[in-house]
């Protein structure tokens, strides 16, 4: 099992630290699972073919798409959908540019998130089932 330490900073993204050892938290620390509102982020990602230290297979890069609703379990939800696009690098044979779709919503947390596997046709598909806000 491992944890995490999820906070929001003051740019208004929601950055993850891992939850072990002391770790210096900051504002400009973590690692970015969604921007927020932040239009002008942008993050890429170099893709390793089977970890650091490995050949490079692609990059990909995320960037927030504009408002959105979105079904999830028969309930409607407007999100910021955070958008990363796969793009093989042209060395690199037999792979198709892929998608992953994260969308959080303020106030709630992830809602849907959808990963396409680099290698093949698999998925994974993150999604709220339920919720109960207490106050």
């Amino acid at each position: 099992m491992s944890y995490r330490y999820l906070r929001v900073n003051t740019k208004g993204h929601l950055v993850s630290y891992p939850a072990s050892g002391n770790i210096d938290i900051s504002e400009t620390g973590g690692h970015v699972l969604h921007p927020g509102m932040d239009i002008n982020y942008i993050y890429n990602n170099p893709i390793f073919d089977l970890g650091p230290g490995s050949p490079i297979i692609g990059n990909v890069l995320y960037q927030l798409q504009n408002e959105s609703n979105i079904i999830v379990e028969g309930t409607s939800y407007t999100v910021f959908p955070y958008k990363g696009v796969f793009t093989p690098i042209s060395t690199t044979t037999g792979l198709l540019p892929k998608t992953q779709d994260i969308s959080y919503k303020k106030g709630l947390g992830l809602v849907k998130e959808i990963c396409h596997a680099v290698y093949g046709n698999d998925y994974l598909e993150t999604r709220l089932v339920s919720s109960k806000i207490i106050y």
